[in-house]
Formats: C-alpha cells, structure tokens, sequence
C-alpha cells in the first residue's frame, strides 16, 4: 500500500486537503508570527532529521522567509562528518561526557533525554 500526502477530492476543481495550497498558506502564516531582525534557533537533534530536526529546520525556514535574520544551533548527526558551517547554521560535535546526572542515565531513557538536553544547552549557550 502506497500513500500520499494529496488526498483526492470527488471535485476535479478543487484542491486536496494538505495540497501545495494549504503547504503556502501554513508557510505564509508561519512566517508573519514569527520576529524579525536576528533569531537564532537551537534545537538538541540535527537539523532536518527525525521529528525535532525537521521542526527546527520549518522554523528557520520560516524566519527566513519572514525577513529575520535566523540561524540556528543544532547537534551534529552522529557518524556523520561536520558539514561546512555557514553562518544560517552551526552544528555542534556535543560531547555527553560523564557527569554526576550522566551515571543516572544508563537506568532511565527520560534521564538521558535530560541530561543531552542540558548539556546541549550549556554548549549552545557558549556557541552564541
């Protein structure tokens, strides 16, 4: 079974929920609600990846499109090699070492989510 992000109308004339519309008149939405003048994004996952990634990159987009100087601040993708830094976007190589919160994180998935997440906001608060 295939699916698609066009669903199919009974009327030829007329567009298809979550059709190329609705993307441009979410996109245009998205970018009037968002500040002008410099925003900078930071985001834990790596830009354009998974659930969070792909959000992060949405909102730059977005700024961007509203006339906001945005960039962001993103995880680097494990295994993967640096990507040029421009300055839109800055990935950081975060480094999870141990600390007292790190040894609590081998028994607890919500834990470890913690503990990325500080360590990820220490280290962008340093990158900006």
């Amino acid at each position: 079974m295939t699916g698609s992000t066009e669903a199919r109308t009974s009327d030829p004339g007329q567009e298809a929920p979550l059709g190329a519309g609705w993307r441009a008149a979410r996109e245009a939405v998205q970018a009037q609600v968002l500040p002008l003048g410099r925003v900078t994004v930071s985001c834990p996952a790596p830009y354009g990846t998974g659930g969070l990634g792909r959000h992060l990159r949405e909102i730059a987009e977005a700024a961007q499109r509203g006339g906001a100087q945005a960039s962001s601040i993103c995880a680097r993708a494990p295994g993967h090699a640096p990507s040029a830094s421009t300055p839109a976007r800055h990935e950081l190589p975060v480094r999870w070492g141990s600390t007292p919160l790190g040894r609590l994180t081998r028994f607890s998935a919500s834990w470890r989510n913690l503990h990325r997440s500080v360590v990820f906001d220490r280290e962008a608060a340093e990158a900006l």
